[in-house]
């Protein structure tokens, strides 16, 4: 027996005329899933448009503490979900609470973390999960006017790095916030310093 409760939503969502706007999180029962019914499983939330949220943190400190080995990663089918189309999206629901208590709510440290966790170290796999944490959470949330384009709101984070691999990399830091086009928090770059032999010389982490 296991956990039927995502292909009860997915059925409800359609049955309501919900589809696009219901969001299911963690789903961790997938990582134990039969093959079989997983893949049926994922034809029912491709119908039903359902949004997928994985919260790489808490799961990979809760799933499978009982397992002995081989033991289970305990996250949902991810890539799985990316490539049939379905909108997934990485987040953390934990600030310094019992059951994850080293939560920043930040997502690149969710980002960071399921680089590791969800095997997705490939170019290709961090950009996409830069989508997971940006653009696929503003679609569940339905909101509009969503990215940086002419006549937008001008809402933006700005990351204290050159590229958004290293804005992972470095669970780099905001240097701005913006809110309609005013800065609303600023966050003066750190600097580190080399001494050698008597000399000082100024080092960054970045290529």
């Amino acid at each position: 027996d296991h956990s039927r409760f995502v292909e009860v939503l997915a059925a409800e969502t359609i049955k309501n005329n919900y589809q696009g706007k219901v969001t299911a999180s963690h789903t961790t029962a997938m990582h134990s899933y039969n093959n079989a019914y997983a893949f049926k499983l994922l034809g029912w939330i491709k119908k039903s448009e359902l949004n997928m949220v994985t919260n790489p943190l808490d799961n990979s400190v809760l799933q499978a503490r009982f397992d002995t080995y081989p033991k289970r990663r305990g996250h949902t089918r991810v890539k799985e979900m990316d490539s049939m189309g379905i909108n997934v999206c990485v987040a953390d629901d934990s600030i310094m609470d019992p059951w994850y208590p080293l939560g920043l709510g930040d997502p690149l440290q969710a980002a960071f973390v399921f680089v590791h966790y969800g095997q997705m170290s490939g170019y290709n796999e961090m950009m996409r999960l830069i989508e997971m944490i940006t653009t696929n959470p503003a679609k569940a949330f339905g909101a509009e006017d969503y990215g940086i384009k002419v006549g937008n709101p001008a809402d933006l984070v700005v990351f204290d790095a050159p590229t958004a691999i290293d804005a992972i990399r470095l669970v780099a830091r905001r240097y701005l916030v913006i809110k309609n086009g005013k800065v609303i928090v600023q966050t003066k770059p750190y600097e580190t310093n080399i001494i050698l032999n008597g000399k000082e010389e100024k080092i960054n982490f970045i290529k």
